[in-house]
C-alpha cells in the first residue's frame, strides 16, 4: 500500500465484511488534521480547538 505525503494526503475508511479480510469497496474519505514532527514548532492555536 502506498503512503501519501504532503498536502495531498487523504484518509479512507471502510469496514470489513468478515473479520480479518481487507475491505474491497465502500471506502469513504475522512477529514483529518495533519501535523509535522520537528525539533521546533511555533506557538500557534490548535486547529482542532477552533
Amino acid at each position: 500500500m502506498a503512503r501519501a505525503q504532503g498536502a495531498r494526503a487523504q484518509m479512507a475508511l471502510a469496514f470489513e465484511a468478515v473479520y480479518g479480510t481487507p475491505p474491497t469497496d465502500g471506502f469513504t474519505r475522512m477529514p483529518f488534521a495533519s501535523t509535522t514532527l520537528g525539533a521546533e514548532q511555533p506557538l500557534l492555536g490548535s486547529e482542532l480547538l477552533g
